[in-house]
């Protein structure tokens, strides 16, 4: 949805700055066309005028001193129509030179803002990237720890389990050696005795150096005292 709405708030920005540049440009038409009739306008009476007086000079047949006269009312007057005209030409220029730099303006304007705008899209994208990423790294960090955790709990089940089912075994060969060595004479009752006796590691050392080393004694007792058994 985000993306959405900041598509169409682009989309309304460009609507907006082509409808400005559409003003812009047709006011700036506008004022050539104005600018051209002033010039074709006055052109215009100064021709009038220059023929009018050229006429009116020359119909008279004065003397010579009336037609320099005339010709000097004449330059006179191209001269200033000249001058207006060169006085329009600069003011023009100056305005079309005013207005490519405003255009210059406007444009670098946009420019620049498009550029931010663009920035900061790229830096939104790339933290909710990031915030991807550490959300994605923390989950599996997490499930590592949890898969640790049921891994020792498994494992400590499987050992007490295996442990009570040794216990319950051993128990079982006791009763059973017991339950014979009442009927048996003394030498089978005490080899009974020993084969019968049992020793296992402490819950969760099973495999702990001197659990280890205990258990190998206690192997070595057993048989030790077997060999006196089947001595005496």
């Amino acid at each position: 949805m985000e993306a959405t709405q900041t598509a169409e708030i682009e989309t309304a920005a460009m609507e907006a700055e082509n409808q400005r540049l559409k003003v812009e440009a047709e006011a700036e038409a506008k004022e050539k066309q104005m600018q051209a009739e002033r010039l074709k306008a006055v052109t215009d009476t100064s021709l009038n005028l220059i023929e009018e007086l050229r006429n009116y000079k020359w119909a008279t047949d004065k003397d010579k001193a009336d037609r320099i006269a005339a010709l000097k009312a004449e330059a006179d007057a191209k001269a200033a129509m000249e001058a207006e005209n060169q006085r329009l030409k600069v003011e023009a220029e100056g305005k079309e030179k005013q207005m490519q730099a405003e255009r210059l303006k406007a444009v670098t304007e946009r420019a620049e803002m498009e550029a931010r705008r663009q920035k900061d899209k790229a830096d939104y994208e790339a933290a909710v990237e990031k915030d991807k990423a550490d959300y994605q790294t923390a989950l599996r960090a997490e499930q590592e720890v949890i898969n640790k955790i049921q891994a020792k709990i498994k494992a400590k089940a499987e050992e007490e389990l295996s442990a009570k089912k040794q216990a319950d075994e051993a128990a079982e060969r006791a009763a059973k050696e017991a339950a014979k060595a009442a009927k048996a004479p003394k030498k089978q009752k005490l080899q009974i005795w020993i084969n019968a006796a049992e020793l296992t590691a402490p819950e969760g050392m099973a495999q702990d150096a001197t659990v280890l080393e205990i258990l190998a004694r206690f192997e070595a007792f057993k048989k030790w005292a077997a060999n006196v058994i089947e001595i005496s």
